[in-house]
């Protein structure tokens, strides 16, 4: 399925939603200042999800490499904060599914905004 900027954009809104309800699920308010931590990052990647979810149009043909160094940092946060917490809360095979689920999404998203960019620079020529 080919995405449009628009479809992309719903895209975005999502996974930052879903950054939110992994943070509501994960965080412990009496946790350790590791988790502290990581809660307050996901809170920045997500409201920047949310940022390139609105601006998507403009920022996906004029910095294309933004939004796919952010997703790529996005997800090796993701990675490296479901790493942690499966130390330190024992391991278990969601965190691998989770992990999965991720690293598939943010694959799919720096496709489709490489391919909506070069649509995009195409029809401009």
């Amino acid at each position: 399925m080919q995405e449009t900027t628009k479809s992309l954009r719903i895209y975005f809104f999502v996974v930052g939603a879903l950054n939110l309800l992994y943070l509501v699920q994960t965080f412990n308010i009496d946790g350790d200042i590791i988790t502290k931590i990581f809660g307050l990052i996901t809170v920045v990647f997500t409201l920047l999800f949310v940022y390139f979810a609105i601006r998507l149009k403009k920022l996906l043909f004029e910095s294309t490499k933004l939004i796919i160094n952010f997703i790529i940092t996005a997800m090796i946060f993701s990675i490296f904060s479901q790493i942690y917490n499966m130390i330190t809360s024992g391991f278990s095979t969601l965190f691998f599914i989770f992990i999965f689920i991720d690293i598939a999404i943010n694959f799919y998203l720096i496709s489709n905004v490489k391919r909506l960019a070069k649509q995009g620079q195409n029809t401009k020529q």
